[in-house]
């Protein structure tokens, strides 16, 4: 069996010299194989490089609307570089143009006027573009058409069309607060009650009191705020009788409806304060088929605060405040041009 296995072997090798050439040959094809397979991968590689490199040095803007967090009605206009790379010598296009306010286009704000020279990456411009609590049904049917134009550091050119379209905005609607503007309006509090009592109370003082004395003291507390618990008073107006309320427009209030309590935030009254200033409006009581006139005071807090007939409340507490006055016609008031708030 060794003789027969050792023979093979010699078999091998004597063939192999007869063929060196051939296997030489066969060899080399494999080789020539393998490298065209790793300059492909290389390339490969190094396209991929590339586009990388790219990447981190090119530009690319955004435009978009977008409801401001404390008002949800509020829309403002975010213009930022979101690509990786500077942006140079940016130029835009608005069609059609829109009003932000009398008198002023959304063309004629600086930065879409006359263009931004250098626009760095994650860098952004905000600006407040409207408020749909003006005009809402006109409002959410705009459009506008806004091209951006603009160069990398490599002088090579970039254009991006972007459709703002308000009706994306139909139907949103906000619950509360966000956490960080409860935190400011808390801290503005706290800074304001401490401000009174520097001013007041330039010293600190201590006062002790035994256990009896400071029962007793809880006791008159509690009796001196449920005595002014409804210090505010509205008297008789049209066909509503004379009512009592808490709180204040700029704090916020609660108001006593039928057999339930009804709350309106500080927020809520400015947003009413901004859509009604300087007009005349309907109060928006219901008429008998309890329908309330549209672009009125009742159809504002019907939509915005509670469903349930509000208007009769909250007027006569708009002019007992000094922020509205009654008009001739009692079914009207005018929401003054400057409010109590405003200095």
């Amino acid at each position: 069996m060794i003789i027969t296995a050792n023979s093979t072997f010699q078999g091998l090798v004597s063939w192999t010299d007869g063929h060196d050439s051939l296997l030489t040959l066969f060899f080399t094809a494999v080789v020539a194989a393998a490298t065209v397979v790793y300059a492909i991968l290389t390339w490969k590689l190094v396209s991929e490089t590339r586009k990388m490199r790219k990447v981190q040095t090119e530009p690319h803007i955004s435009i978009i609307i977008q409801p401001r967090e404390d008002t949800i009605g509020f829309i403002d206009l975010i213009v930022q570089n979101i690509g990786l790379g500077p942006a140079y010598d940016v130029k835009f296009d608005i069609e059609p143009d829109f009003d932000l306010m009398v008198n002023r286009k959304l063309s004629e704000v600086g930065f879409f006027k006359y263009g931004l020279k250098y626009f760095a990456p994650d860098e952004r411009r905000k600006l407040f573009l409207t408020s749909t609590y003006e005009n809402y049904e006109e409002k959410i049917k705009t459009k506008i058409r806004i091209v951006a134009k603009y160069t990398n550091g490599a002088g090579t050119d970039y254009s991006s069309t972007y459709m703002i379209d308000f009706s994306e905005m139909e139907g949103m609607i906000s619950a509360g607060k966000p956490p960080i503007y409860e935190i400011s309006d808390s801290l503005g509090k706290i800074r304001s009650e401490l401000h009174d009592f520097r001013i007041g109370n330039p010293k600190f003082s201590v006062i002790a009191y035994s256990e009896d004395e400071y029962e007793q003291k809880n006791i008159e507390n509690r009796e001196r705020r449920n005595k002014f618990r409804n210090q505010s008073h509205v008297p008789k107006w049209g066909e509503r009788l004379p009512f009592e309320y808490e709180g204040s427009i700029k704090e916020g209030n609660i108001i006593e409806v039928g057999n339930e309590e009804v709350s309106i935030s500080s927020l809520q009254y400015y947003d009413l304060l901004c859509k009604f200033r300087g007009k005349t409006v309907n109060i928006g009581l219901p008429d008998s088929n309890d329908v309330i006139p549209n672009d009125s005071l009742g159809a504002w807090l019907r939509d915005n605060v509670r469903r349930i007939p509000l208007a009769a409340y909250v007027g006569p507490i708009l002019v007992k405040e000094g922020y509205a006055e009654k008009g001739d016609d009692v079914a009207f008031i005018t929401f003054k041009q400057e409010y109590p708030t405003d200095s």
